[in-house]
């Protein structure tokens, strides 16, 4: 019986033993477990902060090519500084050289030959307006008018003095020129107008005010000047008293 006993007592041992040595084993494997865990986070750590760093050199890359792009800019408007200052010096010299009894038909045909290749049409047009404003003496709106008059002293058979004839041919050859280059006049030179103020507004208008709902019989007195579809000066009208 002792000995069956004995048998008994040691099964029990042996099973409590396997499992404290069970236990022992888990609690080796676990920990086992957790260090691998742990290298793997500290190498997934590693990972994210290098791909943090090598962003971070990729921002600062992307900020130099900012910056080179914007010292490129910074040069380009510094050329087209350049650029427009060269044009305003082209058209004070141009500008300067526009003297009425000097003007020749190829001449001035080549300046502007000069200026179109280098510039909009909307400088020429600036410049057709500036040499036909008040300052420059209204000179093609007057080159266009006096046409007009030598054509009414042709059909009078009125001639000029010899004096004159080189004026005459002057402003008839800069008349050539301007329509030319695609400067026209509109409006009929004398042509009587009734007009209220409304109507007036397409003209410049020499007189009184207006009274409301005044109409006014006006002449005009000086055809408008276009360049390509564009207005340079209204006609001028004046009242008829």
């Amino acid at each position: 019986m002792k000995k069956e006993e004995n048998k008994i007592m040691k099964k029990e041992e042996n099973k409590i033993m396997k499992k404290e040595e069970n236990k022992i084993m888990k609690k080796e494997e676990n920990k086992i477990m957790k260090k691998e865990e742990e290298k793997i986070m500290k190498k997934e750590e590693g990972k994210m902060m290098k791909e943090e760093d090598k962003m971070k050199k990729e921002e600062g890359k992307m900020m130099k090519e900012e910056g080179k792009m914007m010292k490129e800019e910074d040069k380009m408007k510094k050329e087209e500084g350049k650029m427009m200052k060269e044009e305003d010096k082209m058209m004070m010299d141009l500008k300067s050289s526009l003297k009425f009894t000097e003007i020749q038909n190829e001449t001035l045909k080549r300046e502007l030959k000069n200026v179109k290749q280098n510039a909009e049409l909307s400088v020429i047009f600036n410049l057709l307006k500036e040499m036909n404003s008040f300052k420059y003496g209204e000179i093609i709106s007057n080159v266009f008018l006096a046409c007009s008059k030598f054509s009414e002293l042709e059909k009078e058979q009125i001639s000029l003095p010899k004096e004159f004839k080189y004026m005459e041919l002057t402003i008839k050859l800069m008349k050539k020129f301007f329509n030319d280059i695609g400067v026209t006049e509109y409006g009929t030179l004398n042509e009587l107008i009734c007009a209220d103020e409304k109507v007036v507004e397409k003209y410049e208008y020499l007189g009184k005010p207006f009274l409301q709902n005044e109409k006014k019989n006006l002449q005009l007195i000086k055809t408008g000047i276009m360049y390509k579809g564009k207005v340079i000066s209204k006609p001028v009208v004046k009242e008829i008293e």
